[in-house]
């Protein structure tokens, strides 16, 4: 499916909402950070954990996994797609492959006495979401060739699939990225978000 497209959440929910349900995060309160941690931690929120988390802030985020078989994109960028948790909607009746992001931030870098004493939590997402709710996830087509359809094909799950080539965890945690913005050897805080997005609570 060369140019399909999908978004999952709002960037701009700061509420609950069907979208937000998508996303959700677990704060690690034991640490040191861990880049797959399976420490303690607290139950699943939709919203920024509202305490110090020297274990990492570990957020999911879980695409639409049916499609109505004939937009590659729509003028949303999800109306095209659904979630099915018993089979798929006769809607969007084509089931796609199971995509859930997951990523760990570690936040055990930042002392406990610098978290507010009121119970609120002191992180913005960088388009102005202090709440957490507005979390959200693009997917743009990148497989090349026949590779995504041949993996789909040999009914892969989790790390066993024989159609595609795996790469070690610790590997993988290896690879890092320069920052895309900012001045390099950026440390301590900032006076703005990138493009100097407003901080918005509603």
């Amino acid at each position: 499916m060369q140019g399909f497209r999908m978004v999952v959440g709002d960037p701009y929910a700061r509420e609950q909402t069907f979208s937000s349900a998508y996303s959700i995060y677990r704060c690690y309160t034991d640490g040191p950070f861990e880049p797959n941690p399976m420490g303690v931690a607290d139950s699943d929120t939709q919203t920024f954990p509202k305490k110090h988390c020297p274990g990492g802030i570990r957020v999911n985020i879980m695409f639409p996994n049916c499609w109505d078989g004939i937009n590659l994109d729509s003028a949303d960028h999800t109306s095209h797609v659904a979630s099915g948790y018993n089979g798929c909607p006769s809607t969007h009746p084509v089931q796609l492959p199971q995509i859930m992001l997951e990523t760990v931030f570690d936040t055990g870098m930042f002392p406990k006495s610098d978290w507010p004493k009121d119970g609120s939590q002191p992180f913005v997402w960088a388009q102005g979401d202090p709440t957490g709710y507005g979390y959200h996830a693009d997917y743009v087509f990148g497989w090349k060739g026949d590779s995504l359809q041949k993996a789909v094909d040999q009914r892969c799950s989790l790390g066993t699939c024989e159609g595609l080539t795996t790469q070690d965890q610790s590997v993988g945690n290896k690879c890092t990225k320069k920052p895309s913005f900012g001045p390099p050897n950026l440390s301590g805080w900032v006076k703005h978000l990138p493009g100097k997005m407003k901080v918005t609570y509603q």
